[in-house]
């Protein structure tokens, strides 16, 4: 049974509890005969909403599904409306195909492989320098495809199809502050750091390291490695040093991208000084203005690292 008190103590005020409870008991949320599925619809739907706290969620997700059969699979807890599935890809590529039904779709994506793959690329707005000559070539057999025959492209080109004063990144930089970065902004910063690479010697196939929170510059740096035609090589920012070393060595890195420190659950972690103790090759450093961050000699704090030039013609492969 659904009381205000739980709800109250969870964060909700007097009123917002009481008008959550008396829509939650009007759906019968605890008799045995309710259908949980249209319950957790109507109040994820229409009585929840996303400045409520989550534990509010959770505690009514499990008034819910409080006696769910696990062996049933795991709990819907999203449903899409009729208007989110009308307007969705799925739906679009079902019109497009005069497909009924999603498992309609399923059958024809697996039986045409090529119709369904490009359909996706012109729906994605995949930009070639040269166009495949075929889709897919299955004459070796299906063991072993051939994908995209002679098409020749780089694919952070299909990353910047948007106004240049459209938001690229919408970033919680905390404090209530949401930083935002435009395609313009983000596409001067990919070009600076694949130039910034290309002056330190790097050049296509090279791998090079990204060991950092998801934040703005990570993006930038992952586009910008690519861009000049390297391979990224993602490690976890949680990993320790002897993971760090491994992966590393693994790809044959040639570089990393990392930062001094990092912020989680509260706590500043160090993250430069992790990494160094996996012996990594050279490293380039956000925020070594930190004055409890001493770099390697050879390492590169970001602003000395970033190329001045905005412009780059892609490297093609």
């Amino acid at each position: 049974m659904i009381s205000k008190k739980p709800l109250e103590h969870l964060g909700l005020d007097a009123e917002e509890a009481e008008r959550i409870c008396a829509h939650v008991q009007a759906m019968g949320v605890g008799d045995p005969r309710a259908d949980p599925v249209t319950n957790w619809s109507r109040i994820s739907q229409s009585v929840l909403r996303p400045d409520h706290p989550f534990a509010v969620h959770e505690y009514l997700c499990e008034a819910v599904f409080g006696n769910w059969d696990e062996a049933a699979g795991p709990r819907p807890l999203w449903m899409p409306s009729p208007l989110t599935i009308e307007h969705s890809n799925l739906r679009k590529l079902q019109k497009q195909f005069g497909l009924p039904d999603y498992q309609a779709l399923r059958r024809w994506s697996v039986t045409h492989r090529e119709s369904y793959w490009q359909a996706a690329i012109e729906a994605l707005s995949i930009r070639f320098r040269r166009n495949p000559s075929k889709i897919l070539d299955l004459a070796e057999g299906v063991e072993q495809p051939r994908w995209l025959c002679g098409a020749r492209l780089n694919i952070v080109e299909s990353c910047f199809q948007a106004e240049e004063d459209a938001p690229a990144i919408l970033f919680d930089a905390g404090d209530d502050r949401i930083l935002t970065w435009s395609y313009g902004q983000l596409g001067k910063i990919v070009n600076r750091v694949a130039n910034g690479l290309k002056e330190l010697g790097f050049g296509p196939d090279d791998p090079i390291a990204v060991d950092l929170p998801m934040i703005p510059e990570s993006v930038a740096i992952y586009l910008g490695i690519i861009h000049m035609g390297g391979v990224v090589v993602s490690i976890a920012d949680s990993f320790a040093a002897p993971q760090i070393a491994s992966r590393l060595k693994i790809a044959g890195a040639k570089a990393i991208f990392t930062m001094g420190h990092i912020s989680k659950a509260g706590k500043r972690l160090p993250l430069y000084q992790k990494v160094i103790a996996a012996d990594p090759p050279l490293a380039i450093v956000l925020d070594h203005d930190d004055s409890t961050v001493s770099l390697r000699p050879h390492d590169l704090p970001w602003e000395d690292f970033l190329g001045q030039e905005t412009t780059l013609d892609p490297h093609v492969g």
